[in-house]
């Protein structure tokens, strides 16, 4: 599912949750899974139609998966939603 990769960088003008999803192979059933939210905001935060307002349980989530992607917390860039 999670795949290491420490050669990742960060695309502009792609959603940060779209690349780290995609990354780590993950649906967005699955990452809203994850994230304990609904798929359907998943695909609003991708497309920029919604700005993400993450609780401290999903930024936990999101720097975990990052984590195991080799993503440092400290590398996601600050637009979420680009």
């Amino acid at each position: 599912m999670i795949e290491d990769n420490l050669d990742f960088a960060f695309k502009d003008n792609v959603s940060v949750f779209r690349q780290i999803r995609e990354k780590a192979k993950l649906s967005r059933k699955e990452f809203a899974d994850l994230m304990n939210i609904h798929p359907d905001t998943i695909e609003r935060w991708e497309t920029g139609r919604q700005t993400p307002r993450l609780t401290m349980p999903q930024v936990k989530t999101l720097s975990r998966i990052a984590s195991q992607l080799g993503i440092n917390l400290g590398e996601i860039p600050d637009n979420l939603i680009n």
